[in-house]
């Protein structure tokens, strides 16, 4: 059984009172908590940042690597805690987030020659954009995806989309990063990865720079462990924003 000190994290109880920070930072008993992130999430950033937040907030991860809907629905049943799930108004209904750790920015990648600045998702009108199930880059993007642009749906592979990219099904691949926003190393990776030479534009704000937080579902015991969360990463803002940008 999960548990801190002997209480279980899991009881599927509604979450006690949210301990106060002073109090998560003065409370160093070891604490287990199930961890999930999005299948195919960066190792070289996630790894050292879930160990980095694991010692400054006494925290042993059991992290599970899952399709992004999966992770959804294991989060709003309250059996894991979840990085990386977008915060919307619906959302926050069902979850309570962290602070952010860091800024994910919004990107359409296509096969075009080169470069073009979007400053309207008007300018999508008649196109077709792939995202990945369960991704959203905010209500503005879900509403235009409904009329302006036809919407292509993908699996929890980035490979799967870049797939349907080559294949035609879509004249944009609709994705999120965390290297800035200067589109350069992005578009390095992406090149190593695929082999692809792709143009890359960036989603009009305010699309186009997203917090990403922890979250868990709000009636859960799970949510308990956030205050500590949050005293880490306030604690330990200097070496994650080092991590983000090596």
């Amino acid at each position: 059984m999960l548990g801190i000190v002997g209480t279980s994290l899991l009881t599927g109880e509604p979450a006690r009172a949210a301990l106060s920070e002073q109090e998560a930072r003065s409370d160093r008993r070891p604490m287990k908590v199930p961890l999930a992130v999005m299948e195919g999430a960066s190792k070289p950033l996630i790894e050292p940042l879930m160990a980095l937040l694991a010692r400054a907030a006494a925290i042993e991860w059991e992290i599970q690597a899952v399709p992004l809907a999966r992770m959804l629905s294991m989060a709003e049943r309250g059996e894991v805690l979840a990085f990386g799930i977008a915060r919307t108004p619906e959302r926050e209904r069902n979850f309570v987030f962290s602070d952010a750790v860091l800024t994910s920015y919004g990107w359409l990648a296509s096969r075009q020659s080169e470069d073009a600045e979007i400053k309207s998702l008007d300018e999508l009108r008649g196109t077709s954009v792939c995202v990945m199930r369960g991704a959203t880059f905010g209500s503005e993007f879900d509403q235009a995806s409904t009329g302006a642009f036809r919407k292509e749906v993908y699996g929890s592979s980035l490979d799967q989309g870049m797939a349907m990219l080559r294949a035609g099904r879509c004249r944009y691949l609709a994705l999120s990063s965390h290297r800035g926003p200067d589109p350069a190393r992005l578009r390095a990776e992406l090149r190593a990865s695929s082999g692809e030479n792709l143009s890359l534009s960036a989603l009009p704000p305010p699309l186009s720079a997203r917090t990403v937080q922890f979250a868990a579902q709000r009636e859960q015991a799970i949510a308990a462990v956030l205050p500590r969360l949050n005293a880490a990463i306030r604690q330990e803002s200097a070496a994650i924003h080092q991590l983000v940008n090596r």
